[in-house]
């Protein structure tokens, strides 16, 4: 389920010895425009303790059991203390990490406001990699 939430285990530390104060957004990596969008707000992520990820990664994959569509079909969100978001609610998290935006937060994760956002979210989630290929951002990254 889209936007699902839900509290489990701490994650691991990633291999590589990573492991960002506030956890990681998983985002996908066979999109450009996420990758793109990625990139963009990387340093903005990284100045409020998120580290950023591909869901490809074999580390994220080990910490979500669910069926490959489902993974793959949103954004995720690993907290450091194990809960896990998913869709809208990982921009709404991200949000919350901006002290000045936490009243903007709170506002757009009320009801009628989230419906709103989800509304927005999901086409764009659905339609990611056609909307890489009208952008002229190739679907895989260039080696």
């Amino acid at each position: 389920m889209s936007g699902e939430s839900l509290n489990a285990a701490p994650p691991t530390p990633h291999p590589n010895g990573e492991n960002p104060p506030r956890g990681w957004v998983c985002f996908d990596g066979d999109c450009g425009v996420c990758r793109a969008l990625a990139e963009r707000y990387r340093p903005f992520l990284l100045r409020r303790g998120f580290g950023l990820i591909a869901l490809q990664d074999p580390w994220v994959r080990s910490h979500f059991s669910m069926s490959d569509e489902e993974y793959l079909r949103d954004i995720r969100l690993v907290r450091s203390d194990g809960y896990r978001q998913a869709g809208a609610r990982v921009y709404l998290e991200v949000l919350r990490s901006v002290p000045a935006l936490v009243p903007l937060a709170l506002v757009l994760g009320l009801p009628g406001f989230y419906h709103a956002i989800s509304w927005c979210y999901r086409p764009f989630a659905d339609n990611r990699q056609r909307f890489s290929r009208a952008c002229g951002i190739g679907s895989k990254p260039s080696d």
